[in-house]
């Protein structure tokens, strides 16, 4: 049965007096791919690192206790999101550890090859425009850097009524062949072995 309209919107961009429910909602159902997918990256004390669409926050329990010489970046096109990380993490916020912005993927606020890892989970069904965004995390990742998505199959997301809310139904097989086109290297799809049938989707920029 299709969820209701209202929580795939807020799926999509939680707002309003919901929003913190929400965020546990997210922090809770997107644990393990969060986990999954960050335990992909290759990390180490100083490396740079940004979650896309980071939600509750989930990831930057990991992502901060993994890179503590580092810079941990997270982006959001809800506000509630980012305030609401801003009050738990304001500490890490105030040494420079952590950095939130508000923005979509399509405009990224960060310099070319600011980041050595960018991550997003269950976030490309909603962006208006997969190409520009895949382009503009080309463009801030380094020399060699690496892009890992979590998403779910197709099947799950036309059950849960996404095509009606003019959301993205694709398989990840999708996203990686995209990747290709737009000269990503060492393309893969992982399967995470999860009980959503989640696959990692991962690709390089030319080193």
């Amino acid at each position: 049965m299709p969820a209701p309209k209202f929580l795939l919107k807020q799926l999509s961009r939680p707002a309003g007096f919901l929003s913190s429910l929400f965020a546990w909602y997210l922090n809770k159902g997107n644990a393990t791919q969060n986990s999954k997918t960050i335990d992909t990256l290759p990390l180490k004390e100083t490396s740079r690192v940004l979650d896309i669409g980071f939600g509750g926050g989930v990831s930057f329990v990991q992502l901060l206790k993994r890179c503590s010489k580092g810079y941990v970046a997270g982006v959001e096109i809800s506000n509630e999101m980012i305030q609401r990380a801003k009050k738990i993490w304001a500490k890490q916020i105030e040494t420079g550890q952590l950095e939130l912005r508000e923005a979509g993927v399509d405009n990224l606020p960060w310099e070319n090859g600011a980041f050595d890892f960018v991550m997003t989970v269950n976030t490309m069904y909603f962006w208006s425009d997969v190409q520009s965004g895949l382009l503009e995390i080309k463009r801030i990742l380094a020399p060699g850097g690496l892009f890992v998505s979590s998403c779910v199959p197709k099947k799950m997301l036309t059950n849960i009524g996404f095509p009606d809310m003019g959301f993205r139904t694709q398989e990840p097989e999708y996203y990686a062949d995209l990747l290709k086109r737009l000269g990503f290297e060492a393309v893969e799809v992982i399967e995470s072995n999860d009980i959503k049938g989640s696959k990692l989707i991962l690709g390089r920029t030319i080193n």
